[in-house]
């Protein structure tokens, strides 16, 4: 199959664009509006809440599973998960770097191009809820 179809994504309510107001705005999804902002075709399997081996284990399966052509390829492949993770109080970096690689090497397996987002250095934010001493790269 030659034909790319746009853009596909994976990750959490940010990627998603799930979750509840914010100061009274409805919110979107950052890989939807890449895609329309370049013109190319949605396939959002996102889910609210998701962690990273959420992304690994279960929406990747999906949507091997699901997807009329699981080996199509795609322009754009988007991923930004972890803050679910590092916000969990079993917080394990190893098992996040695992997933992480997982998810990316599924996208890169099927897309031209990948973006996804990393970790902010405060944990967006929030004192993870307990620290590992071990740095994320």
């Amino acid at each position: 199959m030659d034909q790319r179809l746009g853009l596909l994504a994976f990750g959490d309510s940010i990627t998603n664009g799930g979750g509840e107001l914010q100061w009274g705005v409805a919110l979107q999804s950052w890989a939807l509006w890449t895609a329309r902002g370049l013109g190319l075709p949605y396939t959002g399997c996102a889910v609210d809440g998701a962690s990273a081996g959420a992304v690994a284990g279960e929406q990747i399966p999906r949507f091997r599973e699901q997807f009329a052509h699981p080996d199509a390829r795609f322009d754009v492949g988007c991923l930004y998960v972890g803050v679910n993770d590092v916000r969990a109080p079993d917080w394990d970096t190893s098992a996040y770097e695992r997933d992480l690689v997982a998810a990316l090497g599924f996208l890169r397996g099927r897309c031209a191009r990948v973006l996804t987002c990393t970790l902010h250095s405060t944990s967006a934010g929030r004192t993870p809820a307990r620290a590992s001493g071990r740095r994320i790269r």
